[in-house]
């Protein structure tokens, strides 16, 4: 009888040393689940930050101040490096045929894409007829003035679509006016990042101008040079020779903004809050 007590004295202390493991087993898995939350956090923000670095590696911009993590515009302006960030991700977008008159990048629908390059194949469609002739073509595929407009929408950069045609025709201050485009001459000397070149029947992006007159472009071309399809590419050429000659460079007139007033040199925060205020 004297016994009865202490086994129950035992239990207790079973019972809570049961209860303080279970806790203790608590608060270490709610710390492991914080510790794994936080380091996938930090994972993908170090891999975002790794791929503009290695875009940046691969088209050098000595102006370029980027600051890490901070992809924050100052309110207004738009840099030439953003709007070449913008250009260089639709450049991995090597699965888009050219399609002359198309204007879709079919994002979330390679089937269509796949669907347009069979029948081109299929039916060797001509560069000109793919449009009309392949529906499939109509979900995925680019020319070239349909992506520059593509590349200055998604900079929030407002521009009118407007043919390759259309923008060599008119002059300097309807360029301005329908469009918020600046004639800024012929001379390849003169071109800045992010300006557009046209061509006899062609348009291109700017990323890159150097001093032996070659310069980096972001095109939609149907060369078969890097796919049998064309599509959207980067390479490097003679600027004033190439395609025929430039007829016209043509800047944003944000740009010029941007260049005019460059953005305050304010801590990433307080750029951030007056951004979203």
């Amino acid at each position: 009888m004297s016994r009865l007590p202490k086994a129950s004295s035992n239990l207790k202390t079973c019972f809570f040393n049961s209860k303080t493991i279970a806790s203790l087993l608590s608060i270490i898995l709610s710390s492991l689940f914080l510790m794994i939350s936080f380091q996938s956090l930090a994972e993908d923000q170090i891999t975002e930050f790794d791929n503009y670095a290695r875009f940046e590696s691969t088209y050098p911009n000595p102006a370029r101040t980027f600051r890490q993590f901070d992809y924050e515009l100052t309110q207004n302006f738009l840099t030439q490096e953003e709007l070449t960030y913008h250009a260089i991700n639709y450049a991995k977008l090597a699965y888009v045929p050219y399609i002359w008159g198309g204007g879709t990048i079919g994002i979330g629908n390679s089937n269509a894409c796949s669907q347009c390059k069979k029948c081109i194949k299929k039916r060797n469609v001509s560069i000109k007829k793919r449009f009309t002739a392949c529906k499939a073509c109509r979900k995925c595929g680019i020319d070239c003035s349909h992506l520059v407009n593509k590349i200055f929408e998604k900079s929030d950069l407002p521009v009118p679509y407007g043919s390759t045609k259309d923008l060599l025709k008119l002059n300097a201050k309807d360029l301005k006016r329908l469009y918020s485009l600046v004639y800024v001459g012929r001379n390849p000397q003169q071109a800045q990042v992010g300006d557009l070149i046209l061509y006899p029947g062609h348009i291109v992006l700017l990323l890159e101008n150097n001093e032996d007159g070659t310069g980096s472009i972001i095109h939609a071309t149907a060369s078969k040079k890097n796919s049998k399809f064309g599509g959207i590419v980067i390479e490097t050429v003679k600027l004033s020779e190439y395609a025929g000659g430039i007829r016209k460079i043509l800047r944003h007139r944000k740009l010029l903004e941007a260049a005019n007033h460059p953005p305050s040199k304010e801590s990433p925060s307080s750029s951030s809050n007056q951004h979203n205020s």
